[in-house]
């Protein structure tokens, strides 16, 4: 029996989709304290334990949307009734660690409206089992057989300290938490009411789960949490880092800020609207065959069909002294190997920051963490000293073999505990506008400005009143916000809403109560006359005694009196069209008989028109 047993199993594992098991995608479990003081009411009458499942709500909307092959799951502790595996007490899984799906966010929505009376009833006063729950968020993870680029056990909870629990019991909660960092695991605990103090006992748990010293170690506030969920930073590469001859230290190198990315459109069938995969390749086409394009579709059934080129048959070009060289693909990938991977110092100058030369958004350099303590210290020396004498390396880098090596600032950022990485560009990538722009600028000497000292102090005014922080958050996207909300409106079966807030805008009230005393003195600042343009006169072109027959028509008549036009080109014929305002679609006789139909209807009258009508 055991033996057929794993069979099965073995030929379920195969009939599992492909998809399941390949991609890109992140794990998050939540495990949320069930305890009493978690149904307590927060400051706008909400308990607690409604908030955990409306963050939840939050993140699984966000996931739908966008990342779709994301999973999560949902699991309390602290509660009188569990699963029905007996070593696991006071544990309730209420959603699986599995794909996401609008199933489960309709689930929390009842939990969130509806059910949550009813946990708060199988709240448990008497047991607080904060290990066993860590070691069944470990072994969630652990039966997954796919890979992950992030695992996360996220820890709501609203005590200082695990209650109901002694030293010995510290210190196998302290022992589990270790562990998290050998199988990849991350924890992080959020705290929940104003007078939750993180330094008493969980500030152990985030660090030895990540392993890492006191001195190394940083709160990641639940705002940069919650955009590390929605947006997670993007590991580019890991690169030795070149500080002297042979002397190496393993940087990562990690995105700042994600590009925002719309939904593309996708090609369905038209007969089960299955979504479709478009192929790309190249193959031969002879010259006779651009000539006669869509001269006749029969005919082009009939040709032999030409198999498609590999990519050892292609060829590229390049002009050198008025000759053509042709390069394979893999030579074109070879005269971007020039350096090995990794960063390279070229020089060190005073720090300066000139946004008119970055060329991209940053990149973060930060040491590995499988790095030796002596690799670490030269590290954080070296970004210590570049901060404290305010200078900056430029360094050359080589990211991917294939793609190049380029120009980058290292500014040191010792706060974030690394660098950040600008690319410059290159001698041949910058343009010169001197000549052309500074003869429009004031430059102090030959052309002095106008300055009126009234008017600064005005703008000063004006400055000081409408001066505010900028800060990205603050400022969405308005078409990537409606794009979302259609998505979202379409994906949960919602009814149709108004569109969001467009915060890009000018709040026009808050400048008018601000700078209201202001505007009518810039007005009278600015108060010019108004002074008509003086109107050009237009001299109006002869009338000409000839025919007033554009020559592209004549051209098209006389093709037509010789009975010539079947001759020239589909190209041809559809440029004619196109002069003539008609539609350029259709195949050769269709276009001819256009042409003719339509000056046929001039009154030209050529000859042989019936011969291109159709029945």
């Amino acid at each position: 029996m055991s033996s057929l047993n794993e069979e099965d199993e073995s030929q379920n594992e195969n009939e599992q989709d492909p998809g399941e098991f390949y991609g890109v995608r992140d794990g998050t479990l939540f495990l949320i304290d069930t305890s009493p003081k978690m149904f307590d009411l927060n400051p706008d009458g909400q308990p607690f334990f409604v908030d955990c499942i409306e963050e939840y709500i939050y993140f699984l909307k966000q996931k739908l949307v966008w990342n779709r092959q994301d999973w999560m799951g949902l699991v309390l502790f602290a509660t009188e009734k569990w699963d029905m595996d007996p070593e696991i007490k006071n544990i309730l899984t209420l959603q699986k660690l599995s794909l996401i799906n609008i199933n489960k966010l309709k689930e929390a929505e009842k939990i969130r409206d509806k059910t949550w009376k009813d946990y708060k009833k199988i709240s448990s006063s008497n047991s607080y089992p904060l290990h066993d729950a860590l070691w069944h968020a470990a072994q969630c993870f652990s039966s997954l057989k796919i890979t992950m680029s992030a695992r996360r056990v996220i820890l709501y909870t609203c005590h200082d300290v695990s209650p109901l629990t002694d030293e010995n019991e510290k210190h196998r909660i302290r022992a589990k938490a270790a562990t998290y960092n050998d199988i990849g695991l991350r924890l992080y605990v959020v705290g929940i009411g104003e007078k939750w103090n993180f330094d008493l006992f969980y500030k152990d748990l985030e660090m030895l789960s990540r392993n890492i010293n006191q001195e190394d170690y940083q709160k990641i506030s639940y705002k940069d949490l919650v955009q590390q969920m929605k947006r997670p930073s993007k590991h580019m590469a890991k690169l030795p880092f070149i500080v002297g001859k042979d002397v190496k230290i393993n940087v990562d190198i990690s995105s700042v800020c994600v590009k925002s990315e719309y939904l593309k459109k996708m090609t369905m069938s038209s007969e089960n609207n299955a979504p479709l995969v478009s192929y790309t390749y190249f193959r031969r086409k002879d010259a006779d065959e651009e000539e006669e394009e869509n001269e006749d579709e029969e005919e082009n059934d009939d040709k032999k069909i030409n198999m498609p080129i590999s990519d050892t048959e292609l060829r590229r070009t390049q002009e050198f002294g008025g000759d053509k060289i042709y390069f394979t693909l893999e030579e074109v990938k070879s005269l971007n190997r020039i350096y090995d991977l990794g960063i390279d110092i070229i020089d060190v100058k005073p720090l300066s920051c000139d946004p008119m030369y970055h060329m991209h958004a940053p990149y973060f350099v930060s040491c590995n963490k499988n790095c030796t303590k002596g690799e670490k210290l030269l590290f954080a020396g070296l970004l210590d000293k570049c901060e404290k004498k305010k200078v900056m390396m430029t360094c050359r880098v080589t990211m991917r073999q294939n793609l190049g090596t380029y120009l980058y600032n290292m500014i040191p950022v010792s706060m974030e505990g690394g660098f950040y990485l600008y690319r410059i560009p290159y001698e041949e990538n910058v343009y010169d506008f001197a000549d052309e722009a500074y003869q429009y600028i004031y430059d102090g000497q030959n052309k002095k400005p106008p300055i009126n000292q009234e008017g600064v102090q005005l703008f000063k005014k004006l400055i000081k009143k409408t001066l505010v922080t900028y800060h990205p958050e603050q400022y969405p996207n308005p078409k990537l916000q409606v794009t979302l909300q259609n998505v979202e409106t379409l994906a949960l079966d919602l009814d149709a809403r108004d569109p969001p807030e467009d915060k890009t805008l000018p709040m026009e009230n808050l400048l008018k109560e601000k700078i209201g005393s202001l505007t009518p003195k810039i007005k009278e600042l600015f108060e010019q006359e108004e002074v008509e343009p003086p109107q050009k006169k237009v001299k109006k072109p002869e009338k000409s005694k000839q025919s007033a027959i554009p020559d592209c028509d004549k051209d098209v008549i006389e093709l037509i009196q010789c009975n010539e036009l079947d001759k020239c080109k589909v190209s041809d014929l559809r440029i004619f069209c196109q002069d003539a305002g008609l539609s350029k679609a259709g195949l050769k006789v269709d276009l001819a008989y256009r042409l003719y139909t339509h000056y046929d209807s001039k009154g030209k009258k050529p000859k042989e028109l019936k011969r291109y009508k159709t029945e």
